[in-house]
């Protein structure tokens, strides 16, 4: 036969059990309470951390822009000495040349006219030479054009009716 279990170890065995039960439930709460008291840190310590992160990052490019100021501000001196220093050389250029070019307006030009003296005539009109440096006036033969010698200065070109025209 089965014996009776007694109601009083029961009732010990079922305090016992909720007594369990209960702290149980405690400490799962507590372990909640305590992961999320985790998890908020964590939270804040990654704000900060992103905080921390995004102001190294302005800092540094506030940095460098301010280097990259300076170096354009330094690259537009260095621009507008080279400027500065480049118009002083064309002043001085263009200095020496006025002054060339007055010593060269204040030195006399004298022209002398000096008239075209005619002496021979080199082409022949034709084979027959009609004309020539002994008679430089007169007409070609065969009709051919030439210059007749008028005088020591001046010469008259006459075009002939021949094929040739060797003036």
């Amino acid at each position: 036969m089965k014996e009776i279990p007694d109601f009083d170890k029961i009732i010990k065995i079922r305090t016992k059990f909720d007594n369990l039960l209960t702290e149980f439930t405690q400490e799962k709460e507590k372990n909640e309470k305590e992961k999320k008291l985790v998890e908020d840190k964590h939270k804040k310590a990654m704000k900060i951390l992103e905080k921390k992160m995004i102001e190294e990052i302005q800092q540094l490019k506030s940095e460098h822009e301010n280097e990259i100021k300076n170096l354009k501000e330094y690259f537009q001196q260095l621009i507008d000495e080279k400027i500065k220093e480049i118009k002083t050389k064309e002043k001085q250029k263009i200095g020496v040349s006025t002054s060339e070019i007055k010593k060269l307006g204040n030195i006399g030009v004298n022209f002398v006219q000096i008239k075209n003296k005619w002496s021979s005539i080199e082409s022949k009109c034709c084979s027959n030479e009609c004309i020539n440096t002994e008679k430089p006036v007169g007409t070609c033969i065969e009709g051919n054009g030439f210059a007749n010698l008028v005088d020591e200065e001046n010469i008259k070109y006459i075009i002939g009716e021949g094929k040739v025209k060797t003036w």
